[in-house]
């Protein structure tokens, strides 16, 4: 893989930020301010050029996007949609992307009225078969949506192997309906849900598989940027073998790696009034983020980082769950989805 430098180059050296605006802010803001932190590594950036392309082809495509837990979907997604924010506008405002989360209500009007409120939208009544999806995909036309996004998709085969067939003709409507491009968006297992639904198997045409990122020069970077952007005269994070030890912590996911910053920070600030980040603030931390008795602290440095145990390798071993992924694949290797996705 090409590297896309994306930070200082130089992983040896603790990071020092020269000007930020964060100087004048309280403790508070500056933890806050960790918040709005978005690392562009080039594994975090293909899809997102990959979702703007399809804004842009136009409605009606059928998108899976899967990853294991906590791999940074639902963050990447919130970052696509920041780049295409609602507009006011009468009588109803304009809305490129909207993102939703299904509830335990599975059925036709259970996921309007999920979709609606997530949009802002009047809440619907009643649960005539055809009325939902009516008043949906004329909502979706008349804010000019162009990308409907569904999160934790795996919520909707509500504890079963495929999805629940009580929603099936809701998605199918919106599919077929075609006012916008329709993403499910959850757990590795998605696509399998997906393709034990006979009416699903060939609807959604592309796959957006989301893993972790592996420990190499594009980690080195993203870890120098995000030493830059922390509101800290100085850090340790580029410094020796940190940089694996965070991958060690976080697995390559960077929802784990912020929340491992900020968790940081609040004990560099508020436990020893430092505006110097070190590893010692990252050991304090991790316990929060993991259970201590279960997996050894990676950021003791008593031990050499390569010595700690990946506990999850995804890109070097094949799960059960990946394995039955490839066969039913193969027993579709003639429908639509598959030659359609070679071709994008």
């Amino acid at each position: 893989m090409t590297s896309n430098k994306i930070g200082a180059s130089n992983a040896a050296l603790p990071a020092v930020v020269d000007s930020k605006s964060w100087r004048s802010l309280t403790v508070p803001e500056r933890i806050a301010l960790i918040d709005t932190i978005f690392l562009y590594h080039p594994e975090i950036s293909k899809p997102l050029q990959r979702l703007e392309h399809m804004f842009h082809a136009g409605p009606g495509m059928g998108v899976l996007m899967y990853g294991p837990s906590k791999v940074g979907i639902g963050s990447l997604i919130r970052r696509f949609a920041h780049e295409h924010p609602p507009q006011t506008r009468k009588p109803i405002a304009l809305q490129p992307v909207i993102i939703s989360t299904p509830t335990s209500k599975l059925s036709a009007a259970g996921l309007a009225e999920s979709i609606s409120c997530d949009a802002g939208w009047p809440p619907f009544f009643g649960s005539s078969s055809k009325i939902p999806e009516i008043q949906i995909d004329t909502l979706l036309r008349k804010s000019d949506t162009r990308m409907l996004f569904l999160l934790r998709a795996s919520l909707l085969a509500n504890g079963r192997t495929a999805i629940a067939p009580e929603c099936v003709p809701f998605i199918m409507n919106i599919l077929e309906r075609a006012a916008v491009s329709f993403i499910l968006a959850g757990r590795e297992n998605l696509p399998e849900l997906v393709m034990k639904c006979p009416d699903l198997s060939d609807a959604f045409f592309e796959d957006m598989p989301i893993a972790p990122l592996a420990m190499d020069d594009d980690w080195l970077a993203l870890i120098a940027e995000l030493a830059n952007e922390l509101p800290f005269e100085e850090t340790e994070l580029t410094k020796g073998d940190m940089p694996e030890r965070l991958h060690n912590a976080t697995e390559g996911k960077t929802p784990d790696l912020m929340r491992l910053a900020k968790t940081a920070s609040m004990v560099a600030y508020y436990e020893e009034r430092s505006d110097v980040l070190r590893v010692d603030h990252f050991k304090k931390a991790f316990p929060y983020i993991r259970r201590p008795k279960r997996f050894d602290n990676p950021f003791d440095t008593s031990v050499n980082a390569s010595a700690f145990h990946v506990r999850k390798n995804q890109t070097e071993q094949r799960t059960k769950r990946e394995a039955n992924r490839d066969a039913l694949r193969i027993a579709n290797r003639e429908s639509p989805r598959a030659w359609l996705g070679d071709l994008m």
